[in-house]
């Protein structure tokens, strides 16, 4: 089972590789895997779309949502089509 780490933690190890730290020693000195530090700071990175700053995180589930809304408009264009038939 993956160990489970706080908010505050990532937040604070992500500060660190940000003053200058390495993502080595900081795997030594605090027993977290390199990949997953490289995995905070990548959803720690803020986006710039279309002028607004986001979160990686954020932008991420903005994607799925639209995936979504796609998904849901390709079906609903297809039951009238269906509908349209009768």
């Amino acid at each position: 089972m993956p160990k489970s780490y706080s908010k505050e933690f990532r937040e604070s190890i992500v500060e660190l590789v940000k003053q200058g730290h390495t993502v080595k020693s900081l795997t030594e000195e605090y027993n977290v895997s390199a990949n997953t530090i490289n995995r905070w700071i990548k959803q720690n990175k803020v986006i710039n779309v279309d002028g607004k700053n986001i979160s990686y995180e954020k932008y991420v589930q903005m994607e799925k949502k639209l995936a979504e809304a796609q998904e849901e408009l390709e079906i609903l264009k297809r039951a009238a089509v269906l509908l349209g038939r009768r």
